[in-house]
């Protein structure tokens, strides 16, 4: 899973492969196109697949691993994460999207 200069095809040949993970097309090519590494695959094979693909797209895009999809999963599961979301005004889901997308 380390820098390879194939990983954008090899990204983009998995998802296409196994579309279970719910991307269309244009989103592969988004979340593959800059793909240093295979952790986006990674990052999208381990988000929950009722997700929305936009999201998926924002939170695995430049994932080394599947960082992003575990804190989302976690934060998710988190009554603590998700009072403090809608104290601030946010949706859940979108607050969270937003905190683990930088992980």
């Amino acid at each position: 899973w380390g820098a390879n200069i194939d990983a954008p095809a090899e990204c983009a040949r998995k998802l296409w492969k196994n579309r279970r993970h719910g991307l269309d097309r244009k989103q592969i090519v988004a979340v593959c196109t800059s793909a240093q590494t295979l952790g986006p695959v990674k990052c999208i094979v381990s988000l929950p697949h009722g997700l929305d693909g936009e999201l998926k797209v924002r939170l695995c895009r430049n994932a080394a691993s599947s960082l992003p999809a575990d804190c989302f999963s976690h934060a998710m599961h988190s009554r603590a994460v998700r009072t403090v979301t809608k104290r601030n005004r946010g949706g859940d889901v979108e607050s969270i999207t937003k905190l683990c997308e930088q992980t």
